[in-house]
């Protein structure tokens, strides 16, 4: 296509290589867990018979800090070498409360430029954008990874029109639209079991303070409720806190649950959630 070619004045344009874009942002330093979740994550994307013509198309949901795209993110970099042609990746923003879920032609704004076409190459309108990207994919091996997306609208215009590319999703909420119009699949992500929480918990304070206390470890499992996210920002408090015994932090986070009940969960990050 000509915006994969280079244009010099006075010269013959000859087609040049499309860029192997390589946009997955780095997945957590500690990852614990989750085997049963990749392994059928595998089956899903990779295994399952895909019908002709389609996509294939998986989706992670669950609840708030379950650690939906460190598990998306997880999988990818495990399989890049499956995917000649690259990776693309958007956060869409759709659980954002601070902005307005990220528009599909923004993001396919984002993707055609990653794949080399020139930004007066791409159109203004949504529709052709759509069309351009699906001609830019045809007959590319790619991943797609589509994060935090608010509903079915917002993936539909991005999706590829070759099955040799993949596609990853990963959103709070249900997405019973794809799977009806596209034939997506959904994976649905849970707690962390009680054995990964305290790995993950032994992993980010170190395995001497943790077998110091188990009791306080359980303690912080159980009131994290076994969340990745939680249990994460809590490991983290408590590295910083290195002389403090695991037992007097319990208290006095329990102190400031009793005086301030109805605060609100901070300290958000995306790649657990």
């Amino acid at each position: 296509m000509e915006a994969a070619r280079r244009e010099l004045p006075g010269t013959v344009t000859e087609p040049q290589p499309w860029p192997r874009p390589m946009q997955l942002p780095a997945g957590p330093v500690v990852f614990v867990g989750r085997s049963a979740e990749l392994a059928r994550m595998d089956r899903l994307l990779t295994e399952r018979e895909i019908p002709a013509g389609s996509v294939p198309i998986l989706t992670v949901e669950g609840p708030a800090g379950v650690g939906k795209t460190a598990l998306a993110l997880r999988w990818a970099r495990q399989h890049l070498d499956d995917f000649d042609d690259g990776a693309l990746f958007a956060d869409l923003h759709g659980s954002d409360a601070t902005r307005h879920p990220t528009d599909p032609g923004e993001v396919l704004d984002g993707f055609l430029r990653a794949l080399g076409v020139r930004p007066d190459r791409i159109p203004d309108n949504t529709e052709q954008r759509e069309s351009l990207f699906r001609s830019a994919l045809a007959g590319r091996r790619m991943l797609v990874v589509l994060d935090d997306v608010a509903s079915s609208d917002q993936v539909n215009p991005v999706l590829p029109g070759s099955a040799d590319c993949h596609v990853l999703v990963t959103s709070r909420r249900r997405l019973t639209g794809l799977t009806v119009v596209s034939d997506a699949v959904s994976l649905t992500l849970g707690q962390l079991g009680r054995g990964e929480s305290i790995d993950l918990m032994t992993a980010i304070i170190g395995e001497q303070r943790a077998a110091q206390d188990p009791a306080a470890v359980a303690a912080i499992i159980r009131r994290c409720s076994r969340l990745p996210l939680d249990l994460r920002v809590v490991a983290e408090h408590i590295t910083a806190l290195p002389q403090t015994p695991l037992a007097a932090f319990v208290d006095e986070w329990t102190a400031v649950n009793q005086r301030f009940p109805n605060s609100q969960r901070g300290h958000q990050n995306k790649l657990t959630e």
